[in-house]
């Protein structure tokens, strides 16, 4: 299966809305950090890159939310969401596995972030 195949996949069978499906049938989709992971993963040896990403986290009545809403407003919670940029001259591959990496790394920052507050953490990828 190509990894475009799998994160469409994992986004139609694990995702989960972040805006009501019927108001944003295009609105985006969350993953936990676990499926988050395994389409990163999909994509290493392409040219596909992760341009940033949002954290998300479950309010107490259940709705998805951005992280900082609930975690709080500081500098923390800000910038846990992150983005990645090429370089100039930089190569699509290059860029491709540097942008895999640096999501990597800011998801489990979000997620060891989410387990100290005993908060869910969901990802909102941006693929490019």
């Amino acid at each position: 299966m190509n990894p475009s195949s799998i994160y469409i996949n994992l986004l139609k069978e694990k995702g989960q809305p972040l805006l009501d499906r019927n108001l944003y049938p295009k609105g985006p989709i969350a993953l936990t950090v676990d499926n988050a992971v395994i389409a990163i993963k999909s994509f290493e040896g392409t040219d596909v890159a992760v341009l940033g990403g949002d954290i998300i986290s479950e309010s107490k009545d259940s709705r998805l939310v951005y992280a900082y809403t609930i975690w709080g407003d500081g500098y923390e919670y800000h910038n846990l969401d992150w983005s990645c940029d090429p370089f100039e001259n930089e190569s699509k591959s290059n860029f491709a596995t540097r942008s895999h990496k640096v999501a990597m790394d800011s998801i489990y920052a979000a997620d060891k972030v989410a387990k100290r507050l005993g908060q869910k953490c969901y990802i909102v990828l941006v693929v490019r």
